[in-house]
C-alpha cells in the first residue's frame, strides 16, 4: 500500500455470572504510514517506486558511454505517524569532473513530488549517501552563447539561436551513439 489507510476492528465479548456481566470490548487500529519518492524524471536507474517508511533504496546513474556511472543511495525517514511528517529539503553538489573545471559542478536537490491519488502529500526521500563518478564525458564543442537574446514578444514562451559544434568525447570529436541535439528548460526536479 502506497497511501494511509486507517483500518479498525472492534471485538466485544461478555461472559455472564450468577451475579454480574461483564463486557469487553477491544478497538485495533492499524495505519499504513506515507512512503516515500524520487523526482520521477531524476536522471538515474532505480529508485522509481515508492520507498517505504524507513526503508531505503539505490540508485545508479543511467548506464551511457557518455556518463561516468555514479550510486546514490535514498532513505524515506522513519516516522511513527503521518502526522509527524519531516520536511526534506537537501541539495547536494556533483563533481562533473576535470574536463569541466575544478568548480563545474551538477545540482541535485529535493523537490516538491505534488499530491498522491489519495490527496496525500508524495513524502521527499533524503539522499543518504552517493559514491562513485558523475563526470559528464561527453560535450559539444564551440558552444556560442554571446548575445543569445529573446526574440519571442509572447509572454511565457521563449525563442532564441544556439550554435554549437559536433560532440566530443574525452576531448576528441566523436558522434557514435549521438542521435541528435535537444535543449531543455527544467525544474528544480530536473523535470522538463
Amino acid at each position: 500500500t502506497t497511501t494511509s489507510t486507517t483500518t479498525t476492528s472492534t471485538t466485544t465479548t461478555s461472559t455472564t455470572t450468577a451475579s454480574a456481566t461483564t463486557a469487553t470490548t477491544t478497538t485495533t487500529t492499524m495505519t499504513t504510514l506515507l512512503p516515500c519518492y524520487v523526482c520521477p524524471s531524476f536522471p538515474v536507474d532505480g529508485c522509481h517506486g515508492p520507498i517505504y517508511n524507513g526503508g531505503q533504496c539505490e540508485a545508479r546513474t543511467y548506464d551511457h558511454y557518455c556518463i561516468e556511472r555514479g550510486t546514490l543511495r535514498f532513505e524515506c525517514p522513519l516516522i511513527a505517524h503521518n502526522d509527524d511528517l519531516i520536511a526534506v529539503n537537501w541539495t547536494q553538489n556533483l563533481s562533473l569532473g576535470l574536463q569541466w573545471g575544478l568548480s563545474s559542478n551538477f545540482e541535485i536537490m529535493s523537490g516538491d513530488l505534488g499530491l498522491n491519488h489519495d490527496g496525500n502529500v508524495k513524502r521527499q526521500a533524503d539522499l543518504l549517501s552517493y559514491s562513485g563518478g558523475f563526470d559528464v564525458k561527453c560535450k559539444v564543442c564551440g558552444l556560442m552563447i554571446s548575445n543569445v537574446q529573446d526574440t519571442d514578444v509572447r509572454f511565457g514562451y521563449y525563442a532564441a539561436t544556439l550554435v554549437w559544434g559536433p560532440n566530443t568525447f574525452d576531448s576528441v570529436i566523436n558522434e557514435t551513439g549521438i542521435e541528435g541535439y535537444a535543449l531543455y528548460l527544467v525544474d528544480a526536479c530536473h523535470g522538463k
